[in-house]
């Protein structure tokens, strides 16, 4: 995974999804400081994206401590909502960028946005919301080492890494619901690139 050398204190967007997930992992064993933001989208409290990105991150310190891989300081998650309609305040959740950057220095924000399936881009990219994607190109402190492949190139690191475990921590499916729907967009992907829904579910 991309990155730069010199980083001591990194942002990451950990979602509760298989991207974010993968790219904690990555940094969890480099001599950093890392502080996790979870944002979530006001109109839709029930999602269990909160409880995952926790679950992810636990998962990842047990999985790195016990096998002595751990070197980075991984800060507790900051939850921050984001309301949709106010596109000043959810892009790239700034006031939690900017919060982090002044009180405790964090320089670059990594995020884990794929590129879709063949033929099917994901959903933000076919409306007006092409901000929340893709950053402006002199915002050289934003960081997306997987924006050039799609999830399959994400599943087949989690198998190479023997860290499937993981990935049946993460959140897929935007359905309030205990079960993955099986028939949004992300659950598509999801089962296209693992061959399986949220927690390993046929």
């Amino acid at each position: 995974m991309f990155f730069p050398e010199g980083v001591k204190k990194v942002g990451l967007f950990l979602s509760g999804g298989t991207d974010s997930a993968l790219i904690l992992y990555h940094l969890a064993m480099k001599d950093i400081e890392v502080f996790p933001v979870h944002g979530y989208a006001v109109g839709t409290p029930d999602i269990n994206s909160v409880q995952s990105a926790n679950e992810v991150q636990n998962w990842i310190l047990m999985r790195t401590g016990l096998d002595g891989t751990l070197k980075a300081h991984l800060h507790d998650i900051f939850i921050h909502p984001m309301d949709y309609k106010d596109k000043s305040k959810y892009y790239y959740m700034k006031p939690a960028r900017l919060y982090h950057e002044q009180m405790f220095g964090v320089t670059h924000w990594m995020f884990g946005t794929t590129r879709g399936m063949p033929d099917s881009p994901r959903p933000e990219l076919r409306d007006d919301r092409n901000d929340t994607v893709t950053p402006p190109s002199e915002w050289s402190d934003i960081i997306s080492p997987w924006a050039l492949h799609d999830k399959k190139h994400i599943a087949k690191q989690y198998k190479e890494l023997d860290i499937l475990g993981l990935s049946n921590k993460t959140n897929s499916c935007i359905a309030s619901s205990d079960e993955p729907c099986r028939v949004c967009w992300w659950c598509k992907e999801r089962y296209w690139a693992f061959n399986s829904f949220d927690g390993g579910v046929q």
